[in-house]
C-alpha cells in the first residue's frame, strides 16, 4: 500500500499517447480503492470485537483509521500521511513538539518556533483567553528590531541579519496566516471570546490583539515582499483592513499594511467593493481621514508605471503587456472619491488648517530644540515607530535624558499633523493629475484651496527653517519611501500641489491677489498697445477664466509672488527646494502663452537671478568637476508626463538638476516674448556673458535643450508673423542672431543626436530628440532640409572625428519615436508635446515620415514642403 501511494503521488513522467496509459491508471486506482475498502472493513471488525469485549473507551474516533497506522513522532510519516490523504498541514500545532525543539536548538532560532506554536494554540481554542494571547504576542514585535547576523533558514551558505532571520522563521511556521486569521475572527465579532474579565476589557484586549497582528504583518511584508503579494490575493482581507481604518486605535497600523499590500500587487484595488464607503468616511476623524488619503492615493495614481524599466523601449514593452483595465479602475476610483459627500472640502480644510502647537514663537522654538535633541540621540525614528505603545513616554525619557516630557504629547501631535497634511496634499495632487483634473480644479477653486494656503503659508509651510536640525522620520511615499523630515515632506508636497494647480489650468490666477491681478491686466494692456501696431497678435491676449474676487488670495502678496521671492532668496547651490520652486513658477507660465504672465514674473528680477545662478555653477571649480564627473540626472521636461515622483531628487538636487531647471525656467520666460528677450540681452551684455552662456549650453546640451528649442521656435514665430519685426528683434538679440544661423543649428543638431541613443533614451532625455525634430521641421519649412542632411557628416567629423554615426543613430531614433508616440497609450505625452511646442501633432508626424521615407536620410523627398502653422497655445 505504501508503494502504491508513493507511486501515485510522487511518480512524474510524460503522459503517453497510447491508451495503455489510461488502462494502467484505472487499474492502479481500482486496486488502491480496494485496499482502502478492505482497511475500513478490517477496522470495523476490530472495533466490533473490542466492543464485545467491553474494552472500548467513551471517546469517539474523529480521525480516519489510516492515521493510526503511522507514528505521530515522525515528521516523515506525517508528511507521507498528508500525501496519501491529500490533507496537508493546517498550522504549526500539527508539527511534533520534539521536532520543533530540536530544530530550534540546532538552528539557533531563539525559541521563535515555540512562540509561534504557543500563539497558534491560544488563538485556536474555543474559548480564547485574550489576556494570555496579548501577553504572548507582545514578544513578537521586538523580533524585528534585533541586531546581529545569523544563518538563514533558506540555506546554510546564506547569512542575514537577525531581523530577516526572525521574519523568515515566523513565515516558515505560519505566523502570517495565524495573525491574518486572528484579524478576521476578531474583526467579525470581538464578543465571541468568553473570558473572566469584563466586556470592556474584552474589547480592549481584542483591539490590542489586532494591533499587534497588524504590526507583525506589516514588518513581515517589509522583510518578505512575497507575504504582501499573498495577502493581496485575498480581497476579503483587504476589505477587512479598510474597515479597520475606521477604528481609532487601529487606523495607522491598518493603513500601513494596506499600503504594503496595494504596492505589491499589480492590479488596482476597486473602491466600489467597499460597502458604505460614504458613511464610513463621514464618520472618520481628521487623522483617520488622512490615513485613508494615504491609501486612496494608491488607487488613483500611476505608481505601477513608475516600477517600469528606465528606458522608453523597455517601458513600451511593459505597457503593452500590462492589463488595460487598470486605467478603467483608476478612473472609477477617482469618480468614487469625487462623489463622496464633502470629501474634497474636508481635504482642503485639513490641508490649510494651522498647526496646533506652532502658533507662538516660543512653541516653535521648543519644537525645534526638541527635534534637534532627538536627532542627536539617533533614535527618533524608533521612538516614532513605537509611538502607539503604552511605554513610549518612558522610552523617550531614556532617549532624551534631560529633555522635559511635559510637552512630548503636544510635540508628537504636531508631528502627526505635519504628516497628515503630507498625505492630504499628496492625494489632492494625485487627483489633479487624473483625467478629471478640470472638475477637481473647479472644486478646489470653489473651496478656496490656494487662498487658504496663502493665509497659513508663513505659519505652516515656510516658517521654520529646520532642514539641518530635523531628524529624518520615515514618511512613506508610494514606491519612494523617502526618508526626510515631516516639514520638508510637507513643503515638497505643497510645491507639487501648487505645480499641479497652475499647470495649464484655466483658474490659475487664483494664486494672485486682486492687486496683483490688476497689475497683470495693466501689463497686458500695455503690450497690446505697443505690439499690435507692428502686427503681433499671438501671446498678447488670454482666454483664461477671470477669477471671482472671492477666489483670489488675500493680503499683500499672493502665493506666486511669495514663491518668486523664495526662489530669489534661495542659495544658488545646495538648495533642496530650488527644483520644485522653479517648476512651480514655470507651471504658472506654461499653458496658453501669455506675454503678460511672462513679463509679470520677469518684473521681479528672476531673469537676472537665473543667469547669476548658472554663472555661479560655471565659475565654481568644484561644481565644474562634479558636472564633468557625474551622469545626467533625471528631471521632467515639458513634453513628458508630469506625475513622476521627484521627492528624492528634490532632496538631493545635484548640479545637473540645478542647471536644467534654470535653463527650462529661462526658456519659458523668454519664449515668444520679444520684451523678455531684449531684457535678457541687456543682462548678458552688462555681464559680458553671452559667449559663456552659449558655450555652457553646448557643453550641457541635455540640460539646455529646452532653452535652445524655445529660442528656435521664437525666431520662427517672429519670422512668420512679421519679417521686418523679426529682423529688428534679431538685430537686438544676440541669442536670436546665433540661433537663426543654419550652421549653428546644424551643429546643435549633431550634438543633440550624439547625446542620446536607443539604449539610453528615457523620459528624461527624449526632449533632445524632440528638439532635433523641431530643427528639421524648421529646415523643411525654410527649404533647407537637403542642405542640413548633406552637411551632417561634415559637421560630425569636425566635432567628433568620425562620420556616419549621427545619421544612422538619428534614423533609429526616428523609427522608435514614430512607434512610441503612435501608441494610443501615449496620448497624454502627445498632448504635452503639442503644448510644449505649439505645433500640431500632424506636423510632427509628417516631418518624421518625410525623414524616414527612404533607406538613407540623404534620399528624403525635398519636393514635399508644407507650411506648419504655429498656434502658440502652449508651453
Amino acid at each position: 500500500a505504501e508503494y502504491m501511494g508513493h507511486y501515485i503521488h510522487h511518480t512524474t513522467y510524460t503522459i503517453p499517447t497510447t491508451p495503455y496509459y489510461y488502462i494502467e491508471q484505472l487499474v492502479i486506482y481500482f486496486l488502491f480503492s480496494l485496499f482502502s475498502l478492505s482497511s475500513i472493513i478490517m477496522d470495523c471488525k476490530e472495533k466490533n470485537i473490542r466492543l464485545l469485549k467491553g474494552r472500548t473507551d467513551n471517546k469517539k474516533r474523529s480521525t480516519p483509521v489510516y492515521r493510526y497506522r503511522f507514528s505521530q513522532h515522525s515528521i516523515f510519516n506525517i508528511v507521507q500521511q498528508t500525501q496519501y490523504t491529500g490533507r496537508g498541514f493546517r498550522d504549526s500545532r500539527q508539527l511534533n513538539s520534539k521536532f520543533i525543539e530540536d530544530t530550534n536548538n540546532r538552528m539557533h532560532w531563539g525559541d521563535v518556533p515555540q512562540l509561534t506554536r504557543e500563539i497558534e494554540s491560544l488563538a485556536t481554542r474555543n474559548q480564547t483567553d485574550l489576556r494570555l494571547l496579548v501577553a504572548k504576542m507582545k514578544d513578537v514585535p521586538p523580533l524585528f528590531y534585533m541586531d546581529g547576523m545569523r544563518e538563514s533558514p533558506a540555506g546554510s551558505s546564506r547569512f542575514c541579519n537577525a531581523t530577516e532571520i526572525n521574519s523568515e522563521v515566523l513565515h516558515l511556521f505560519g505566523a502570517d496566516v495565524c495573525f491574518k486569521n486572528l484579524i478576521f475572527g476578531l474583526s467579525s465579532s470581538s464578543s465571541d471570546s468568553q473570558t473572566s474579565v469584563s466586556q470592556s476589557s474584552v474589547i480592549d484586549y481584542s483591539v490590542r490583539v489586532r494591533q499587534l497582528c497588524l504590526e507583525v504583518l506589516h514588518n513581515l511584508c517589509l522583510s518578505i515582499p512575497e507575504i504582501a503579494m499573498e495577502l493581496g490575493c485575498d480581497k476579503e482581507f483587504i476589505l477587512c483592513l479598510f474597515n479597520l481604518i475606521s477604528v481609532k486605535s487601529l487606523y495607522q497600523s491598518a493603513g500601513a499594511l494596506i499600503e504594503d499590500i496595494l504596492v505589491s500587487i499589480e492590479s488596482v484595488f476597486p473602491l466600489d467593493s467597499i460597502e458604505r464607503l460614504s458613511e464610513t468616511t463621514l464618520k472618520m476623524q481628521p487623522e483617520q481621514l488622512a490615513c485613508f488619503c494615504r491609501v486612496a492615493s494608491l488607487t488613483i495614481s500611476n505608481f505601477y508605471e513608475r516600477r517600469c524599466p528606465v528606458t522608453l523601449a523597455e517601458q513600451d514593452v511593459e505597457m503593452k503587456a500590462r492589463p488595460n483595465h487598470r486605467s478603467q479602475v483608476v478612473e472609477s476610483n477617482l469618480n468614487i472619491l469625487l462623489e463622496l459627500p464633502s470629501f474634497v472640502e474636508r481635504l482642503v480644510m485639513m490641508a490649510t488648517q494651522s498647526l496646533s502647537f506652532m502658533g507662538e514663537e516660543e512653541s516653535r522654538q521648543t519644537f525645534t530644540q526638541w527635534m534637534s535633541s532627538a536627532e542627536r540621540t539617533g533614535d527618533l525614528v524608533a521612538a516614532f515607530n513605537f509611538l502607539n505603545r503604552p511605554d513610549y513616554l518612558g522610552m523617550m525619557h531614556r532617549m532624551l535624558g534631560r529633555a522635559s516630557l511635559d510637552n512630548l504629547p503636544r510635540l508628537f501631535n504636531t508631528m502627526h499633523e505635519l504628516i497628515f497634511k503630507v498625505e492630504v496634499c499628496f492625494l489632492l495632487n494625485s487627483m489633479l493629475c487624473g483625467k478629471q483634473r478640470t472638475i477637481v480644479h473647479e472644486m478646489m477653486v470653489e473651496h478656496r484651496l490656494m487662498p487658504s494656503m496663502n493665509g497659513v503659508f508663513e505659519l505652516v509651510f515656510w516658517r521654520c527653517h529646520l532642514e539641518q536640525q530635523f531628524a529624518r522620520v520615515d514618511i512613506v511615499v508610494p514606491l519612494n519611501r523617502c526618508k526626510c523630515s515631516p516639514e520638508i515632506s510637507l513643503r515638497i508636497q505643497f510645491l507639487r500641489l501648487f505645480h499641479a494647480f497652475c499647470d495649464r489650468q484655466p483658474y490659475k490666477y487664483a494664486v494672485l491677489t486682486a492687486a496683483e491681478l490688476g497689475c497683470l491686466s495693466q501689463i497686458r494692456t500695455n503690450l497690446i498697445t505697443r505690439w499690435s501696431a507692428k502686427g503681433r497678435i499671438n501671446g498678447l491676449t488670454s482666454s483664461l477664466v477671470e477669477p471671482h474676487p472671492s477666489t483670489l488670495c488675500l493680503g499683500a502678496k499672493g502665493l506666486l509672488v511669495k514663491l518668486i521671492e523664495l526662489l530669489l532668496a534661495e542659495p544658488k547651490r545646495n538648495s533642496i527646494y530650488r527644483f520644485w520652486i522653479s517648476r512651480s513658477i514655470e507651471a504658472f507660465i506654461r499653458g496658453q502663452v501669455s506675454n503678460a504672465d511672462q513679463c509679470f514674473v520677469a518684473s521681479f528680477g528672476i531673469i537676472e537671478h537665473i543667469i547669476d545662478t548658472i554663472l555661479a555653477y560655471s565659475n565654481d571649480s568644484s561644481c565644474r568637476s562634479q558636472l564633468d564627473d557625474s551622469e545626467n540626472s533625471p528631471s521632467p521636461h515639458d513634453d513628458i508626463a508630469d506625475e513622476l515622483d521627484h521627492d528624492n531628487m528634490a532632496l538631493q538636487t545635484n548640479l545637473h538638476d540645478a542647471l536644467e531647471v534654470s535653463f527650462d525656467l529661462l526658456g519659458d520666460i523668454i519664449k515668444f516674448n520679444p520684451d523678455n528677450l531684449i531684457h535678457l540681452e541687456s543682462i548678458l551684455e552688462s555681464k559680458k556673458s553671452f559667449d559663456w552662456l552659449i558655450s555652457l549650453s553646448k557643453t550641457y546640451i541635455v540640460e539646455s535643450n529646452m532653452f535652445l528649442r524655445y529660442l528656435i521656435l521664437s525666431h520662427e514665430q517672429f519670422r512668420v508673423e512679421n519679417e521686418t519685426m523679426s529682423e529688428e528683434i534679431v538685430e537686438v538679440s544676440q541669442c536670436l542672431k546665433y540661433i537663426a544661423n543654419d550652421y549653428n543649428r546644424l551643429e546643435l543638431l549633431c550634438m543633440l543626436i550624439d547625446a542620446i541613443n536607443l539604449s539610453s533614451l528615457t523620459q528624461d532625455n527624449v526632449s533632445c530628440l524632440n528638439t532635433s525634430i523641431v530643427i528639421m521641421m524648421c529646415a523643411n519649412t525654410n527649404n533647407s532640409l537637403n542642405w542640413y542632411l548633406s552637411n551632417v557628416q561634415t559637421v560630425e567629423y569636425r566635432l567628433f572625428g568620425v562620420s556616419g554615426m549621427i545619421l544612422n543613430n538619428f534614423r533609429t531614433l526616428l523609427q522608435f519615436w514614430r512607434t512610441h508616440y503612435g501608441d494610443e497609450l501615449r496620448s497624454k505625452d502627445v498632448s504635452s508635446l503639442e503644448a510644449s511646442s505649439g505645433i500640431n501633432w500632424k506636423h510632427w508626424l509628417d516631418i518624421v515620415n518625410i525623414l524616414l521615407t527612404h533607406q538613407s536620410l540623404l534620399d528624403v523627398d525635398l519636393n514635399q514642403n508644407f507650411q506648419w502653422s504655429l498656434s502658440f497655445g502652449g508651453s
